[in-house]
């Protein structure tokens, strides 16, 4: 079995493999990309900016099983299609950087 997250610049990201591709926890996603302290709050403001994705956001961000320190908890994810929509008009200059990590780790399979 594939390792539970990989790293990106240092940072931790959780990911779980599903129907054949890997998903991400988000709110690992917003620290790497926007180096925000609160990933709550910044996808709050997300969403009240973004109305189409606020009607697709079940949809985009699914509720999947991550390991956490106090065990197994249900945690939005993403994977690579959801993340660019998600991320589309951030400013971030680390955005480019991370969405090529993404696809690089989006190939491997789950061994």
């Amino acid at each position: 079995m594939a390792k539970a997250y990989s790293t990106f610049e240092g940072k931790k990201v959780r990911k779980i493999y599903i129907n054949d591709c890997w998903y991400f926890c988000l709110s690992d996603v917003v620290h790497c990309i926007t180096n925000s302290k609160d990933s709550k709050l910044y996808l709050k403001d997300l969403r009240r900016r973004k109305p189409n994705i606020k009607e697709k956001w079940n949809l985009l961000c699914p509720l999947y099983p991550i390991q956490t320190k106090g065990g197994y908890q249900k945690l939005k994810c993403v994977n690579y299609d959801s993340l660019q929509i998600l991320f589309e008009t951030s400013r971030s200059v680390k955005k480019e950087k991370f969405f090529k990590w993404v696809r690089r780790v989006s190939k491997q399979k789950n061994d």
